[in-house]
């Protein structure tokens, strides 16, 4: 991988079936604060902010793949709100250390 940073997918398979991933100009999270992104499980819709770093919008990436995982899986359901979002940024530091390396 080069050391510039890929677009992120505009979908992926998830295992409860297809994800869209959409940049858009602004987020708010279900407490209406904004938020970098956000999984939309109704929709199955993964939203990034278009406006920050690419580096940063990977990591959001990440996080909210996770999101669509534990959706998918049954598991957020048997977490708290803090355990999911605990899981979510361990999975996004793994994956982004992951990328940094390969892109040496």
């Amino acid at each position: 991988m080069s050391s510039r940073w890929p677009a992120l997918p505009k979908e992926f398979q998830g295992a409860g079936g297809r994800v869209r991933v959409r940049l858009v100009k602004r987020e708010k999270a279900d407490d209406g604060r904004p938020a970098w992104g956000t999984w939309e499980p109704a929709t199955r819709i993964i939203r990034i902010v278009r406006g920050s770093p690419p580096q940063h919008r990977w990591k959001v990436f990440y996080h909210e793949w996770m999101h669509a995982c534990l959706h998918d899986s049954g598991i957020e359901e048997q977490l708290s709100d803090e355990g999911n979002e605990a899981m979510c940024q361990a999975y996004a530091a793994a994956r982004m250390a992951e990328m940094l390396a390969q892109m040496g």
